[in-house]
């Protein structure tokens, strides 16, 4: 089981979020890292990000991952709890987890893809 901080789940999951992002159903065509996830946040800033949501959700990503949870269709992600166990499984590269870690994944999902999104945005964007 791979530790959520190891240099190889991070490559895991920025590879899968950099995959996950769908410009298809939209008139952009991003082809860099850096232009996609400047796609995902400029749709973040129109969809979401306005006054009365800053004031709701001062905290960035919380506010990131309310957007997340609202399903966007610039992010094919999973959002269904079985599916949720089987991409972190995935990631991960483990078998199985407890009933308490499964819960836990679950229910922190939304706000762990938000601050890896996020962090991603920042780290291409320096």
């Amino acid at each position: 089981m791979l530790r959520t901080n190891s240099k190889k789940y991070l490559a895991n999951i920025q590879t899968y979020l950099i995959d996950a992002i769908n410009t298809e159903d939209h008139t952009t065509e991003a082809t860099t890292h850096a232009e996609k996830l400047a796609f995902v946040m400029s749709c973040y800033e129109s969809e979401f990000n306005h006054k009365y949501n800053q004031v709701r959700h001062p905290n960035e990503q919380d506010r990131f991952a309310n957007w997340l949870a609202g399903l966007p269709s610039v992010l094919d992600i999973p959002f269904y709890p079985s599916s949720i166990l089987e991409l972190a499984k995935e990631l991960q590269e483990v078998e199985e987890y407890t009933e308490k870690m499964a819960q836990r994944i679950c229910e922190n999902y939304f706000n762990f893809m938000s601050y890896h999104i996020l962090k991603l945005n920042s780290k291409l964007n320096q």
